[in-house]
């Protein structure tokens, strides 16, 4: 009786630790993120274009929220994409980023105006991606995504162009760049996690021993 708890034991945590290994295995790097937090030294402000990782090449944005203008409020400092200057900005990532061969995640915060019923419409591009996202002016933040292939290493850019010009844009957070493990699907992995992989492990265990001492 020992014997098979013992059994049983080196089973399950052999399980463990395969299954801990497995899922460390498949762990997405984070190689550039922006939550704007720090801009202007923490203070929301308008007609802003002094952004420490981007570029605004045309227009301008509002750095809102914190107490500041702010239409979500619990979201920390965020962008209006469209300024009052009424000029609705594009503004790209300075310098791009140099990446190595692999798939890589472009994830963002955006949500609608919060103001005056509309809808806005924003392309974003990430290296040769590019995607138009229009969102009605209610909706709350949601994360954004565009994936990109990259068979050699590159410089890739980043840009955000906002359309329009009324002082009332797309509201943007959270800029996040990941390069996904080989074994991801998007931001999604098929691997188990480790308590499905301990019980799947230690049930197998569990059918044998049975098996063995039935049969014995």
């Amino acid at each position: 009786m020992m014997k098979w708890i013992r059994s049983k034991l080196v089973l399950v945590t052999g399980g463990l630790v395969l299954a801990l290994a497995v899922g460390a295995a498949h762990a997405d790097s984070v190689v550039f993120q922006d939550n704007f937090n720090s801009e202007n030294g923490g203070n929301g402000t308008l007609a802003y274009t002094g952004l420490s990782n981007w570029t605004v090449t045309n227009g301008s944005l509002d750095l809102i929220g914190d107490g500041f203008w702010d239409l979500l409020p619990g979201n920390g400092l965020y962008l209006d994409m469209d300024g009052n200057t009424q000029d609705a900005a594009t503004m790209h990532l300075t310098g791009g980023l140099n990446l190595g061969p692999g798939t890589y995640e472009l994830n963002f915060d955006l949500a609608g105006n919060q103001r005056n019923g509309h809808s806005d419409s924003m392309t974003a591009s990430f290296g040769g991606t590019s995607q138009l996202f229009t969102l009605p002016s209610n909706a709350g933040f949601a994360t954004k995504s565009l994936l990109l292939n990259l068979a050699n290493a590159a410089n890739v850019s980043v840009i955000f162009n906002h359309t329009g010009g009324d002082n009332e844009g797309l509201l943007m957070d959270n800029v996040k760049i990941s390069k996904l493990d080989s074994g991801s699907n998007g931001s999604v992995s098929s691997v188990p996690t480790p308590a499905a992989a301990v019980a799947g492990l230690a049930l197998m265990g569990v059918l044998g021993l049975r098996r063995r001492r039935t049969q014995a």
